[in-house]
């Protein structure tokens, strides 16, 4: 909570004056899941996620502000797909005369994967606000996102090398590939505002993320797989009744 109390507290640092500023904050729902490039086949759950935080706003004129928030967002999926010839290293045992020893051999693995992502940013979207009537308030923007703490884990099952090969089929074996994950996200969004008392506020959003969530060397999936969820949240504004700057008539 320090931290987003930090980066709203410079965003507020830099406006003049406080009758145009006001602050709250929401709370919500993350729902959707990393869209990329899947295997033919494959499916995937969105997952629903708690995301909470505090918010600025900066009236610049009667119509157009700017917000800025700070958020702590989980986003969350499951998934299964097939997999076809993946890289895969097996420990095989050699049992000697007086020894056992242990050899890694890279072969190939055919199979399904279920796995799931856990994944909980400090998020700061940055949004351009336009006031269509004093219920509905229009949002559209970016964000960026730092990685708290990224899972990508899950089972596979399937057959490990080549056809007629000696080594067993697997059943359920687990796997970590969270070291995958990127430290940082960075997307667009677009929604809007509804004021449903004063001071009271419900929001929507629909996010997409620009760069992709997953290293480039990720052995599992080709191309690039974004976060698209949507937000749904409610929120307090607590000075709702600052006022902007008067436009001439």
């Amino acid at each position: 909570m320090r931290y987003l109390l930090l980066v709203l507290t410079i965003s507020c640092a830099t406006f003049c004056s406080a009758q145009q500023l006001s602050y709250g904050v929401k709370v919500g729902l993350n729902i959707g899941t990393p869209i990329g490039p899947f295997e033919k086949g494959a499916k995937g759950t969105p997952g629903t996620t708690p995301l909470f935080g505090i918010l600025s706003r900066y009236q610049v004129t009667q119509k157009w502000g700017v917000q800025v928030e700070a958020l702590f967002s989980r986003k969350a999926a499951r998934f299964s797909t097939p997999t076809y010839d993946t890289p895969y290293e097996h420990v095989q045992e050699i049992v000697l005369p007086d020894t056992t020893v242990y050899a890694i051999v890279n072969t190939i693995f055919n199979g399904d994967i279920k796995g799931k992502f856990k994944n909980t940013y400090i998020e700061v979207p940055i949004y351009a606000t336009y006031t269509l009537n004093d219920r509905w308030t229009l949002v559209g923007g970016g964000y960026v996102s730092y990685l708290v703490e990224g899972r990508l884990t899950g089972t596979a099952s399937g057959i490990v090398g080549v056809p007629g090969s000696s080594i067993p089929p697997v059943e359920d074996e687990p796997f970590d590939e969270s070291q995958y994950i990127k430290t940082w996200d960075f997307g667009a969004s677009l929604g809007a505002d509804y004021k449903i008392y004063e001071g009271i506020f419900a929001g929507l959003r629909m996010t997409t993320g620009l760069t992709g969530i997953l290293e480039d060397d990720y052995p599992l999936a080709d191309g690039t797989f974004r976060n698209v969820y949507m937000q749904a949240m409610i929120g307090y504004r607590f000075n709702s009744n600052s006022q902007p700057p008067r436009e001439d008539m």
